[in-house]
C-alpha cells in the first residue's frame, strides 16, 4: 500500500474525527440536528480510518434496518406452502378427500366403509429466498458490530455511549437470530452467495410496497456507503459549508476544533445548558470554568457577521471562528445605543495547504484587525504546521508590543497554538485546557461603573510651568482596566458627554475638591457645590424620583461632611469639644462602652460643633455645615443598630435606609409590620423599652428631623433655627439628652 501524504492524511483523518465527535454528541447536545456527510467518492483505506469508516457507517445505518424495515418484515413473513398426497388411517393428519377415499374403497373392498383415507397434507416452511436473504444480511451486520466492538480506536477507546449503541444493536440481532424462523435459516445462510440470492428474490418479488424491497435497498446503500468530501454539494446537509470543494478542509478544520472543545468541556461536566444552541449561522454554548460562566460562540460561514458591533464607523464585516466572553459581558449604553461592550477573547482558526502551509502573516494581520474592530485585547490562533513548544509551555509563541517601544495600548496580544488532526488525544486535551485557562483569565469579573474621577491640581509645578485648568479631571474607568484612563472636562463631559462619562444617570455629582485653607473658603465651597448640584436635584423631584433625589441628598451631604471634617481635622483644635462630649453628654457611650459611637460617628459629631462654635461670631452665616454633620451622624448610628445587623429582613425601596425610614415604618406600621417589627425585634433583643422607642420615633416626627435634613442639600442659606432644632433633637444637653443618645443607650451594635 502506497503511503499517503501527511496533510492528506490529516484530511482524511479530520472528516472521521468530526463525524464521530457529531455522531457522539448529536442526541444529548445537538438534539439530532446535525447529520453524517455522505459521499459518493472513494477513499484510501488505512487501518485507523477503515476502523472509523466501519464505525460510522453502522451508527448512522444500523437505526434504520433494526428500528424500521426488521419489525415490518417480522410482521409479514413469507412462507412457503406446499400439499402432498398421503394414505391415512384414523385419525387423520390432513384433509381427507372423499371422492377419491371413496373410489378407492369401492374398487378395493366393494361395500364395506372405508378403513384407509386419501388425504392433502398442507406444509408451511419459512425456507423461502426473501427470508433467507435476511437472515444472512444479519448475519453480516452482525459479524461488522462484533467486529468494531473488540477493537479499539485509533485515538481513544470506544467511549460509553458508543459502546451502549453497539451491544445495544448487537443484542437486537441476537434476539432476531435466535427466533424460531431464523433458527433453520442460519446455517444454510453463512454460507450462501448473496449476489445470486439476491438476484433471485429481486425477479421474484411482488410489486408494490415491500419491506423485503426495502431491505434490498438498504443493503446496497450500506456495501456502498462511503465518507470523505462531498462531490456533489447540492446532496450536503445541516451545517454544509458554502466555501468551494478546495477549501472544505480548512472548515473541517474549524469544525474539529470546536467539536473537540464541545467534547472536553461535555468531559468536564462543564457545560450548562442541556444541549448546544444551533442558528442557521452560529453555534453558542455556556459553560462554568474555575466556578465561573462563559460563553463559547463558532461561526460557522464564510459571510456570517457577529452580533458584535465594530467601534469604527463604516468598518468591514468581522468573522472570527470562535469567540469566548463571559455570560453576561458588561455593556455601557445611554438612551438604547451602546457606548462601550467588553471585550471577548478571539479564536481564529487556519488550514493551509501547498506551498502556505506554514504562512501565519496573513491570519495574524487578519485577527489583529479583528481585534481593533471590535476592540478586542486578546486573540489566539491555531495552526497545525508549527512547531512543537516547549515543555511545559502550551504556546508555541506570543506576538504582543515590544517592550523597549512606547506604545499606546500594550494589552493586545496573539497566541499562537499548535493543533495537529492526528496529535494524541490525552495531549489535545491538554492543550484545549490551556486555552480555555488562557481565555478564561483574560476575562475578570468588572465592576459597575462608577465614578472615580481625580480633578487634576492647577497647582502643580512642573518644567514647563504648565498649570492645568481647574475643570480638568483625570477619570478612571475601572471597569474597562486597572490602568485605563480618560482627560475629560468637568463643565463639558461630566454627567452629560456618554462617550466619556459611562455613570449618566447615576445619582451622584461630579468630582469636586474641597480643600479649604479658611473658615470662608470653607463656607464658600460649601456653598458653591450645593448651588452646582442644586439643578440635578430639582430635576429628580420634578420628575417625581424620590428615590433618585435621596441618593443625590445623600452624596451631597456626604461631600459636604467630608469637606468639614477634613479642614477641621487640619486646622481645628477639637479637644476640648471631645471633652465636654464625653463627660456632659454621653458618658461611657462616647467611647468606652461596647456600644459606644462609631469613630466615624465621633468624628462628624465633633467637627460640626467645632463649625457651630466658629459660626457663632460670624455675620449672615450659614449654618449647613455644622447641619449636615449632626445628621449624619445620627443617621449612621441608626444604620449599625437597626439595618446592618439585619438588613435582609426589611423590604425597602432603592433609596435605602435613611434617617427618615423610622417615620416612615411608624407610620405605615398597619400596612407594611413586617418592617416596623423589625427594628421593634432589635429594641427587645437589647433590652430596650417598645414604649420609650416610639415615643423617641413620634420625637422624630414631630421635630422634623428627616425634613430638615432633606433642606440641606438644596441651594440657598440654612438659617440659624434649622441647624439649632437639628442640634437639639440629634445632640440635646445634659438635662434634655437628644435622640443620639437614646439610640446608643437602648439599641445594641450587631447582632
Amino acid at each position: 500500500m502506497p503511503e499517503i501524504p501527511e496533510m492528506h492524511q490529516w484530511s482524511q483523518y479530520l472528516q472521521r474525527r468530526v463525524v464521530r465527535l457529531l455522531l457522539l454528541h448529536d442526541g444529548p447536545l445537538f438534539y439530532r440536528k446535525f447529520r453524517t456527510f455522505l459521499t459518493e467518492t472513494a477513499i484510501a483505506q488505512v487501518p485507523l480510518l477503515q476502523q472509523y469508516d466501519l464505525y460510522i457507517k453502522l451508527r448512522t445505518m444500523c437505526g434504520e434496518l433494526l428500528d424500521d424495515i426488521l419489525p415490518r418484515i417480522t410482521r409479514q413473513l413469507t412462507l412457503k406452502t406446499t400439499q402432498t398426497m398421503l394414505q391415512e388411517d384414523a385419525p387423520t393428519r390432513g384433509e381427507i378427500d372423499w371422492p377419491r377415499t371413496i373410489e378407492e374403497t369401492l374398487a378395493t373392498f366393494p361395500g364395506q366403509p372405508p378403513v384407509t383415507f386419501v388425504t392433502r397434507l398442507r406444509n408451511r416452511s419459512y425456507r423461502t429466498p426473501e427470508n433467507l436473504l435476511m437472515v444472512a444480511i444479519l448475519q453480516r451486520v452482525q459479524a461488522e458490530l462484533q467486529r468494531v466492538r473488540q477493537e479499539l480506536q485509533g485515538d481513544e477507546a470506544l467511549t460509553r455511549t458508543e459502546r451502549q449503541f453497539l451491544a445495544q444493536s448487537e443484542e437486537v440481532l441476537a434476539k432476531e437470530l435466535s427466533a424460531p424462523f431464523s433458527l433453520g435459516l442460519r446455517a444454510e445462510a453463512a454460507g450462501v452467495s448473496l449476489p445470486l440470492l439476491i438476484s433471485d428474490v429481486q425477479a421474484h418479488l411482488r410489486p408494490g410496497p415491500n419491506p423485503y424491497r426495502d431491505l434490498l435497498a438498504w443493503w446496497e446503500r450500506f456495501t456502498r456507503f462511503r465518507f470523505g468530501r462531498m462531490a456533489q454539494p447540492e446532496k450536503a446537509l445541516a451545517l454544509t459549508s458554502e466555501r468551494q470543494d478546495e477549501k472544505v478542509d480548512a472548515w473541517l478544520y474549524e469544525l474539529w476544533i470546536v467539536l473537540e472543545l464541545l467534547n472536553l468541556l461535555h468531559e468536564e461536566g462543564a457545560l450548562l445548558t442541556p444541549s448546544v444552541r444551533l442558528s442557521d449561522e452560529q453555534m453558542q454554548c455556556l459553560f462554568c470554568w474555575n466556578g465561573r460562566q462563559f460563553r463559547l460562540w463558532y461561526n460557522r460561514q464564510l459571510d456570517t457577521v457577529t452580533s458584535y458591533e465594530a467601534i469604527w464607523d463604516h468598518a468591514p464585516p468581522t468573522r472570527p471562528d470562535y469567540v469566548i466572553e463571559r455570560a453576561e459581558p458588561l455593556e455601557v449604553r445611554h438612551q438604547g445605543r451602546l457606548i462601550w461592550r467588553e471585550p471577548p477573547v478571539l479564536l481564529d482558526a487556519k488550514y493551509y495547504s501547498g506551498d502556505q502551509a506554514a504562512d501565519t502573516h496573513l491570519p495574524i494581520k487578519k485577527l489583529l484587525g479583528d481585534m481593533t474592530l471590535l476592540g478586542a485585547k486578546v486573540g489566539a490562533l491555531f495552526f497545525p504546521m508549527l512547531a512543537e513548544p516547549e515543555e511545559p509551555q502550551q504556546v508555541t509563541r506570543t506576538l504582543r508590543p515590544g517592550e523597549s517601544r512606547y506604545v499606546a495600548d500594550r494589552e493586545q496580544c496573539v497566541h499562537l497554538y499548535r493543533l495537529v488532526p492526528t496529535m494524541p488525544v490525552a495531549q489535545l486535551k491538554e492543550r484545549l485546557r490551556a486555552v480555555i485557562d488562557m481565555a478564561t483569565a483574560q476575562l475578570p469579573e468588572r465592576p459597575a461603573p462608577c465614578c472615580q474621577g481625580v480633578r487634576l491640581d492647577p497647582d502643580t509645578v512642573n518644567a514647563s510651568a504648565y498649570r492645568a485648568p481647574g475643570r480638568l479631571i483625570l477619570c478612571r474607568k475601572a471597569h474597562i482596566g486597572d490602568e485605563v484612563f480618560d482627560l475629560v472636562d468637568a463643565e463639558v463631559d461630566c454627567l452629560r458627554n456618554p462617550r466619556v462619562c459611562h455613570v449618566i444617570g447615576q445619582a451622584i455629582v461630579p468630582p469636586v475638591v474641597m480643600r479649604s485653607l479658611t473658615d470662608e473658603q470653607l463656607m464658600e465651597k460649601i456653598r458653591d457645590f450645593r448651588q452646582s448640584n442644586a439643578a440635578r436635584l430639582k430635576e429628580a423631584l420634578l420628575q417625581g424620583d424620590e428615590e433618585k433625589a435621596e441618593r443625590i441628598r445623600d452624596h451631597i451631604l456626604g461631600v459636604v461632611g467630608q469637606a468639614v471634617e477634613q479642614y477641621v481635622g487640619i486646622f481645628g483644635d477639637t479637644s476640648d469639644i471631645d471633652e465636654n462630649f464625653k463627660r456632659w453628654i454621653f458618658g461611657e457611650y462616647w467611647k468606652t462602652n461596647r456600644n459606644c459611637l462609631s469613630e466615624e460617628s465621633r468624628k462628624s459629631l465633633v467637627s460640626g460643633e467645632y463649625v457651630w462654635r466658629m459660626l457663632q461670631g460670624v455675620t449672615l452665616p450659614d449654618w449647613t455645615a455644622p447641619a449636615i454633620q449632626f445628621c449624619r451622624c445620627l443617621e449612621m448610628e441608626l444604620k449599625r443598630r437597626f439595618y446592618y445587623p439585619c438588613e435582609n429582613d426589611y423590604t425597602l425601596g432603592r433609596s435605602g435606609f435613611t434617617l427618615g425610614t423610622l417615620g416612615f415604618f411608624y407610620r405605615n406600621r398597619q400596612k407594611a409590620g413586617k418592617n416596623w417589627e423589625t427594628c421593634c425585634r432589635r429594641v427587645r433583643a437589647s433590652g430596650g423599652d417598645l414604649a420609650a422607642f416610639e415615643a423617641v420615633v413620634q420625637r422624630m416626627i414631630q421635630e422634623r428631623v428627616s425634613e430638615n435634613r432633606n433642606k440641606l442639600a438644596h441651594e440657598g442659606t440654612v438659617e440659624r433655627h434649622v441647624a439649632e432644632s437639628l442640634r437639639d433633637s440629634i445632640i440635646g444637653s445634659r438635662a434634655h439628652p437628644g435622640l443620639l443618645l437614646w439610640f446608643v443607650q437602648n439599641v445594641n451594635v450587631g447582632s
